[in-house]
This record gives structure tokens, C-alpha cells and sequence, in this order.
């Protein structure tokens, strides 16, 4: 196998808030680091593991709640809908027949008009 470039020189004094300064050597493709700082590592990444599932696990309860908050007033707004659209038909209906009463009692007042004045 033959590489195109050399490695790269080690870097030193590298440090983070999980880890102690270590001696780096970088390749091409690989860091090697010392045992201890990957255990530490290991750890922290764990306990954050475990907050953020405990984070998660609230949202989604509070996501689930949310939903049957939802699917609540998605009922009440269908049995709204439903009750209103009754009532729209309803009214149309008694405006129509309102029409014809008026209609009706116009023509009832006029015949007794028309009687009392045949009655004179």
C-alpha cells in the first residue's frame, strides 16, 4: 500500500471539559488517546444518555396529553358543527314557512276587509 501523504505530526495539550490533557498522535484516519480519558468520556456521554432520555420521556408526555387535549376539541368542534348546521337548516325551513304565513294572513286580512265592507 502506498500512502500519498505523510502523517500528520502529533498534536499536544488538548483538552475539553470531559477529558485531561492527552497526548494525540493523528494518522490519517485514526486518533489514539489513553484509556482513562475514553472511560471518562464514556461516562459523560452516558449521564447525558440518560438526562436527555428523561428529558425526552416528558416531552412525550406532555405531547400525549396535548393530543388528547386535541382530539377533545375536535370532538366538540364536529358536535358544534353539527349542531349548527342542524340549526341553519332549521331556519331556513321557519323562514320559508314564516313567507307563507305572512302571505296567508295578508290574504285572510284582505277577505275580512272585503266581508265588512260587503257586510255596510
Amino acid at each position: 500500500m502506498v500512502r500519498d501523504k505523510d502523517p500528520k505530526p502529533p498534536r499536544q495539550g488538548k483538552m475539553d471539559k470531559y477529558t485531561k490533557p492527552v497526548m494525540t498522535t493523528t494518522t490519517e484516519d485514526e486518533v489514539v488517546t489513553s484509556l482513562p480519558d475514553n472511560v471518562a468520556l464514556l461516562a459523560a456521554i452516558h449521564s447525558s444518555r440518560e438526562t436527555l432520555e428523561g428529558k425526552i420521556g416528558e416531552v412525550r408526555s406532555e405531547v400525549s396529553l396535548i393530543r388528547q387535549d386535541l382530539r377533545n376539541v375536535t370532538d366538540r368542534v364536529t358536535v358544534a358543527e353539527t349542531r349548527i348546521s342542524d340549526l341553519e337548516d332549521t331556519i331556513t325551513t321557519l323562514r320559508h314557512d314564516t313567507s307563507r304565513d305572512q302571505a296567508r294572513l295578508r290574504e285572510i286580512a284582505w277577505k275580512v276587509d272585503d266581508a265588512e265592507n260587503r257586510a255596510r
